[in-house]
C-alpha cells in the first residue's frame, strides 16, 4: 500500500512501510519464538551427552564465560570418568546437553533478532535524517538562487 491515499490519510515511503513492518514483525516473532524452543528443551529432557574428553581448557565461548566469571577451571584433564569426582555441574550439564543446547540456541537467536530490530528501528530514523538533510539542502540552493537574482534586497545593477 506504499502511495495509497485517502481523503483522510495518505500511506508513506517504501523504506518506512518497510522498517515498520519489519520492526512489528520482528516483535511478533520474538514475542511468539520462544515458544518451540522451550518444547524442544522439555522434549530433550531424557537425552545427555557422554563426554569424551575433557573440554574445560577448549577454546569456546561458554569456557570464555566461566572463566570470566569463576577463574581458571582447576582440571588438568582427567576429569572424564572419574568417579571420585562425584555429581559435579559438568556432570549434571552433560546430563541435560541437548536441553541446554536447545535453550543457548534461543538465546543465540533472540540476540540476532534483537539486533535486526534495532537496525530497522533505526533505519527509519536515518532515512528521516537524510530526507531532512535533502531539504535543508534545497533550501540553501533556493535561497541561493533568491540572492543571485535580487531577490534578497542586494544591488544587483552591475551583475550583468
Amino acid at each position: 500500500h506504499v502511495g495509497y491515499e485517502t481523503e483522510d490519510a495518505e500511506c508513506m515511503g517504501f523504506m518506512y512501510v518497510l522498517s515498520f513492518s519489519v520492526t512489528y514483525a520482528i516483535e511478533t516473532i520474538l514475542l511468539e519464538l520462544w515458544i518451540p524452543f522451550v518444547l524442544a528443551a522439555v522434549c530433550l529432557l531424557p537425552f545427555g551427552a557422554v563426554r569424551g574428553h575433557c573440554e574445560h581448557h577448549v577454546r569456546s565461548f561458554w569456557n570464555w564465560t566461566l572463566f570470566n566469571i569463576r577463574g581458571r577451571s582447576p582440571c588438568r584433564g582427567d576429569c572424564v570418568g572419574d568417579p571420585a569426582r562425584g555429581y559435579t555441574m559438568d556432570v549434571f550439564c552433560d546430563d541435560f546437553a541437548w536441553s541446554l543446547f536447545a535453550i543457548e540456541s534461543m538465546v543465540w537467536i533472540y540476540v540476532l533478532f534483537i539486533m535486526l530490530y534495532g537496525l530497522f528501528l533505526v533505519a527509519w530514523i536515518g532515512l528521516f535524517v537524510a530526507l531532512l538533510a535533502v531539504a535543508l539542502l534545497i533550501a540553501a540552493v533556493v535561497a541561493a538562487i533568491g540572492l543571485c537574482e535580487g531577490g534578497g534586497g542586494a544591488d544587483c545593477s552591475g551583475c550583468g
